[in-house]
């Protein structure tokens, strides 16, 4: 579980920045197998990116319910 309470907006940013690095490289693996045509890890990387996408999602919905646009 995610934590969603953050002091400042600077950590927010900090989780914001994490979780986007991660959602880029989930989605390289994903398109280096998906062009070597493995299905197999095309479909873990898929779902991994899709899990780091509703975490930036929330973290954003935190971001803009706070305010801190």
């Amino acid at each position: 579980m995610m934590n969603l309470h953050f002091d400042n907006k600077t950590e927010l940013l900090d989780k914001i920045a994490e979780v986007r690095t991660k959602v880029n490289e989930a989605d390289q693996q994903y398109q280096f197998a998906f062009a070597r045509a493995d299905y197999k890890t095309c479909g873990k990387f898929s779902n991994e990116r899709a899990a780091y996408r509703n975490q930036m999602a929330k973290l954003l919905k935190y971001k803009i319910k706070r305010g801190w646009l």
